[in-house]
């Protein structure tokens, strides 16, 4: 079965020399479907604009939670008999790292790209302002003629307009193994000039 595709994302991905792709990933890109938009061999997924680039990601209650307790027995908060079972523990010591280097950082950048995003004067539920972004960084990949030799990375900086002055965009792209190699956005970060 064919995923839908929003028809305002198809005329926005027109308006640019694209179109909407749902790229049925290997699992070197996480083994799930994934929405892109496809100019060439550029892939950008949606997702990485539309929610991790809006300030979307969510960090859930429970991991939240998880996450207080831990450190509450580390710092003997919870007495000094959990912080000695702490101490003693490293699978609790493991998975502090564990939260805060994925979910809760992956969080923390998403809500510093909204926060950019804002002082730039975009909205971050606008699909218009989603596509500029997404253009702004399809013209750069174009300009920056990227070796597609399967596992290379580059890490590019560039500067969109926006209503209220320039916002950075950093984009993170690398070279992914699929049949012929494609350019995929890994991951972007915004900074508001």
């Amino acid at each position: 079965m064919k995923a839908k595709i929003n028809p305002d994302k198809e005329s926005l991905a027109k308006e640019l020399g694209a179109e909407i792709v749902t790229v049925s990933a290997s699992q070197k890109l996480g083994g799930k479907s994934i929405e892109c938009v496809k100019k060439g061999s550029i892939h950008i997924p949606t997702g990485k604009i539309l929610i991790y680039g809006a300030g979307k990601v969510q960090f859930p209650e429970a991991l939240r939670e998880e996450l207080e307790r831990l450190k509450a027995a580390r710092a003997g908060k919870l007495g000094k008999e959990a912080q000695r079972e702490f101490t003693k523990n490293p699978k609790k010591q493991k998975r502090i790292k564990q939260i805060e280097k994925g979910p809760l950082h992956n969080y923390q950048r998403s809500q510093g790209n909204l926060q950019s995003l804002l002082k730039a004067g975009m909205n971050p539920d606008s699909l218009e302002d989603a596509f500029k972004i997404i253009g702004h960084i399809l013209e750069e990949i174009e300009k920056l003629g990227v070796e597609m030799k399967v596992g290379n990375k580059v890490e590019h900086t560039s500067a969109i307009e926006a209503p209220n002055g320039k916002m950075v965009i950093v984009s993170h792209l690398s070279v992914k193994e699929e049949t012929p190699p494609i350019i995929y956005l890994d991951t972007i970060t915004y900074a508001k000039k």
